[in-house]
């Protein structure tokens, strides 16, 4: 998927670009892209309508929307402020480094993927709530009941959606409620059926009336830790309350005249989009057609070298020292430039580090008319069985970057 997207990116240049006069709205679903071209139809901003468009996705794309997930989100204001918001998952308090690991020393198959250790703190509420109050216009209200209506009132299953369901239901059996709710009578929910979430909407409301204090206190934060002890999972209230998103600063970096802004650590995918720009030669790729042998070869041979950096070097920098600046330093792209496979398919094994990841993440996007932008990537991070509250499956999200390029020459870009 990753080398399907940079393909379509590196030689956008002969295509043609969807174009709007006032604003644009991408988003992986219909319903969630209608409500956040009505937010800026009634008023609100870019950030308004990225803050809806989440809430919204939690609803009708179980897949990867979600309240108990996380994701970042690059933005750009009309001012030129740029700017990066992690609201990622972390490892609640009592996490330990080997508690994935059997007496025998050897990772247990699953644990740390497939079962209550593995979920994360969520962070999608806080994040979302922290990105429409510092650059929003419209009230807190304005953003959250949307969704909630999606979840009260119903909306119209698509086929996409109960085909997901259909092959996912191994992962769905162990939680009773979210059987009942997706699998009524044994089946999953088929397209055009309306399919209505009370309990999911109670909790947008709560959201809605007291902000974040609605969901990580109160009768959700209750009901998180009663699941996590009645299950063995660690997660609990204390870590809940204590949990707020980051604002950190972009990477920012040029390719072929564009100025790229991207996520930063702990996101992984920003530093190897700027690798993976600086290696490719853009002159050879205009003159490749898309998709042509020569195009994704040339391509793959940038991946390998930067997903080769990627694996050997990046982690959380909150925990770990890594060498940000020295991975994008002139010189040393350069170099490693050189080391690029021409004409023939490259070897992983034949490359290391220089010497100094599934369909359940989602990505969306707004662009409104007073040049703010915003790029959003929300995943699912381990999973757990309140089928009342969230829609619940056993995920472990890989995450990955989109783009979007507006009229003046930016790419906004995240992992």
């Amino acid at each position: 998927m990753l080398v399907t997207m940079l393909t379509s990116l590196v030689l956008a240049a002969v295509l043609q670009p969807a174009k709007a006069e006032k604003y644009m709205v991408s988003s992986p679903e219909p319903l969630a892209t209608q409500i956040g071209v009505r937010i800026l139809e009634q008023g609100g901003n870019a950030f308004d309508a990225a803050a809806a468009v989440g809430f919204a996705i939690a609803v009708t794309f179980p897949e990867a929307g979600n309240l108990g997930g996380g994701g970042f989100a690059v933005g750009l204001t009309g001012k030129g402020e740029r700017f990066a918001l992690d609201f990622r998952e972390v490892a609640p308090a009592a996490a330990k480094r080997d508690m994935y690991v059997g007496e025998d020393g050897v990772v247990v198959d699953g644990l740390s993927t497939d079962t209550h250790l593995a979920v994360g703190v969520p962070g999608s509420v806080d994040g979302l709530l922290e990105l429409q109050a510092k650059y929003g216009k419209l009230k807190r209200a304005d953003i959250v009941e949307p969704a909630e209506r999606l979840a009260r009132d119903g909306f119209v299953v698509r086929e996409y959606m109960s085909n997901g369901l259909r092959a996912s239901r191994r992962d769905f059996e162990r939680y009773e409620s979210s059987m009942k709710l997706f699998f009524p009578g044994g089946e999953a929910v088929k397209p055009g059926v309306v399919l209505r979430i009370p309990e999911l909407a109670n909790t947008l409301r709560l959201v809605r009336e007291r902000g974040r204090e609605g969901f990580y206190e109160g009768e959700v934060a209750d009901a998180m830790e009663r699941d996590m002890m009645a299950n063995g999972g660690i997660l609990r209230k204390i870590d809940l309350r204590n949990y707020h998103a980051k604002w950190r600063k972009p990477i920012v970096f040029w390719a072929d005249g564009v100025e790229g802004v991207t996520m930063p650590l702990p996101s992984s995918g920003g530093i190897t989009l700027a690798q993976t720009f600086a290696f490719l030669d853009w002159d050879h790729l205009r003159a490749q057609k898309q998709n042509s042998a020569v195009a994704v070869q040339h391509l793959t041979e940038a991946l390998r070298l930067s997903y080769a950096d990627r694996n050997a070097n990046l982690g959380d920098s909150d925990y770990a020292s890594v060498p940000v600046e020295a991975l994008l330093n002139p010189e040393y792209l350069a170099k490693r430039r050189g080391q690029m496979v021409r004409g023939k398919a490259g070897k992983s094994s034949e490359i290391g580090a220089g010497t100094l990841e599934k369909m359940e993440t989602t990505h969306y996007c707004v662009v409104d008319s007073e040049g703010n932008v915003c790029a959003v990537t929300t995943t699912l991070n381990g999973g757990f069985g309140i089928g009342r509250w969230f829609r619940v499956r056993a995920l472990f999200g890989i995450t990955r970057w989109m783009t979007l390029r507006v009229s003046r020459g930016l790419r906004i870009g995240m992992d």
